[in-house]
């Protein structure tokens, strides 16, 4: 009698345990073929999303298609996601059990998000997950804009910036409001971080050694650093120009 109020008493805590564990995680199960592995499956904890949130957190405004691979290879394509840039984290939307969770960076090597420019063409944003040296290090996501002899990546990051007080659209008094910021850098493989800004000298600054080549380049393709594009065009015919070696 005292064996089977025991094996009760262990079935139901083993039991518990896993109510308690399903409450935390979640595990999406399409795997490729080649998959055999528990690890390999896209898992994260919970994320419960406020209003602020999902006005202020993120860079896109609405859920998009994703292709995110592993660390191991595994894909998984047309996943809803959004980038939450305060926090750099990636959400994902799991329609199974229509809840939200953040995706364990842990495991994810790379996702490439359909997004949707200002004239309404869908392009696709590559980010790739990098180990970051510096000041508030780790793991982070950037976004490559140019892969070649060198990369350049865009880190966005939304912060929260005290204002004077105002009335927001709900009609809630803040004294806050939250800004996108994006830091450039170059990158070399044996993990080297530059910041980049959209000036033709943080070009030369960067690679004193060919200020002549750069105005050069500059001059003859009447390139004007005014948004994004026009960076990534300056940075791929500087490496087409061999600078970079």
């Amino acid at each position: 009698m005292i064996k089977k109020i025991y094996l009760f008493i262990l079935l139901l805590a083993f039991f518990s345990f896993q109510a308690k564990s399903q409450g935390i995680r979640f595990y999406w199960n399409n795997l490729n073929e080649s998959s055999n592995r528990l690890q390999g499956k896209l898992m994260g904890e919970n994320y419960y999303i406020s209003s602020l949130a999902n006005s202020n957190y993120f860079l896109q405004k609405d859920w998009v298609d994703a292709t995110i691979e592993l660390v191991d290879g595994d894909i998984f394509d047309n996943v809803k996601v959004r980038y939450l840039a305060f926090g750099d984290e990636l959400i994902a939307y799991n329609d199974k059990i229509r809840s939200l969770y953040i995706v364990d960076k842990n495991i994810v090597k790379q996702f490439t998000i359909q997004a949707i420019s200002n004239n309404g063409d869908i392009k696709d944003q590559k980010f790739i997950k990098l180990f970051y040296d510096r000041i508030a290090g780790g793991d982070r996501y950037f976004e490559e804009l140019y892969s070649g002899t060198r990369s350049l990546l865009a880190f966005h990051h939304i912060e929260e910036v005290k204002v004077s007080p105002f009335t927001d659209k709900m009609g809630v008094m803040r004294d806050s409001e939250f800004r996108l910021n994006v830091t450039y850098y170059i990158y070399s493989t044996n993990n080297i971080f530059l910041k980049l800004q959209k000036k033709k000298r943080s070009f030369m600054k960067i690679l004193p050694g060919h200020k002549k080549e750069i105005r050069k380049i500059f001059h003859q393709n009447k390139i004007i650093l005014l948004d994004e594009n026009s960076m990534v065009q300056a940075f791929t015919l500087l490496d087409k120009a061999d600078l970079f070696n």
